[in-house]
């Protein structure tokens, strides 16, 4: 499932937002023509190239020392990776630290998340993949226990791809992870959806000092899911 909130005005304000719900047989694809959604309110137009904010809703997992969601614990979002739970500094938490083959439990802090757990560093060895909650690790076998035995993570999560034209058109793919990574001028098909949300408060600054005034505000057309 992936969320995309459109806004008309920056900052995530004006009039009642769009809400585009892939798990709902209206969006599964996406939206191909914003024209045939209209702004309820005061203003009487449709929803085409009048979005100033938008809002995505993607994966997130919080990983803890002990079963039952207990100990120390770090959220990782989607799009996140740790090679080697080990190493100093990187995955550090309220003591006890986590740390390499420590994890009890993991808890899926947002919709459409997958966690991939790996007994062995660089993500190799034996994987356990999580869709759901999973409140103690030692129910799952590997044919050993999974508590206590991961060394790398892997957290991924939903997309959603946005165009300047109708039927998902509008110029060169350049695809981003984050609102921070930009594209350069002329290269409008940005993808969103890396964090539990991914946002771009004001699409009027969106792309400076790159993109020309106004490149991306008032734009939007279409969106699609994978």
């Amino acid at each position: 499932m992936t969320i995309v909130t459109l806004y008309q005005e920056v900052n995530e304000k004006g009039p009642p937002p769009l809400v585009i719900d892939s798990s709902k047989m209206e969006f599964i694809h996406g939206v191909a023509d914003l024209r045939d959604y209209i702004i309820s309110g005061q203003y009487n137009g449709t929803w085409d190239n009048q979005v100033s904010s938008i809002k995505v809703l993607s994966g997130a997992a919080t990983f803890f020392l002990d079963p039952n969601l207990g100990g120390g614990s770090k959220q990782l979002i989607a799009g996140q990776s740790v090679d080697y739970l080990g190493r100093a500094g990187i995955f550090s938490a309220p003591y006890p630290p986590l740390d390499n083959d420590n994890i009890s439990s993991v808890r899926i802090d947002a919709p459409n998340t997958t966690v991939e757990l790996y007994q062995d560093s660089g993500f190799h060895g034996p994987k356990l993949s999580l869709t759901t909650s999973d409140l103690d690790l030692s129910k799952d076998l590997m044919p050993v226990t999974w508590n206590d035995q991961t060394s790398s993570i892997v957290v991924s999560g939903s997309t959603a791809t946005f165009y300047k034209d109708v039927n998902f058109n509008g110029g060169p793919v350049n695809q981003v992870a984050t609102p921070i990574n930009l594209p350069g001028v002329g290269l409008w098909k940005q993808q969103l959806g890396s964090g539990t949300y991914d946002s771009i408060g004001n699409l009027l600054d969106w792309g400076k000092p790159s993109a020309p005034p106004n490149m991306y505000n008032d734009q939007l057309s279409s969106i699609s899911f994978p």
